[in-house]
């Protein structure tokens, strides 16, 4: 989930995975948009973003599958 508002970026993972390579590809993704929409601008303040990655005690735990 994006949460443009707050500058956050965070996962759910119901196998409780390790995902900040994902998190961190998504930040670049949305820089390089608004770089492209906005003619060579930079995200500001894109240093202030937060990468969440599951909480364990926030989600539900998927065990078939593993």
């Amino acid at each position: 989930m994006v949460f443009m508002q707050e500058k956050k970026i965070q996962m759910y993972d119901s196998f409780h995975g390790s995902h900040m390579k994902y998190l961190e590809h998504l930040l670049e993704y949305l820089k390089d948009e608004h770089t492209d929409k906005k003619k060579g601008e930079p995200l500001p303040n894109d240093d202030d973003w937060e990468l969440i990655e599951t909480n364990i005690d926030e989600t539900p735990r998927q065990h078939n599958g593993m």
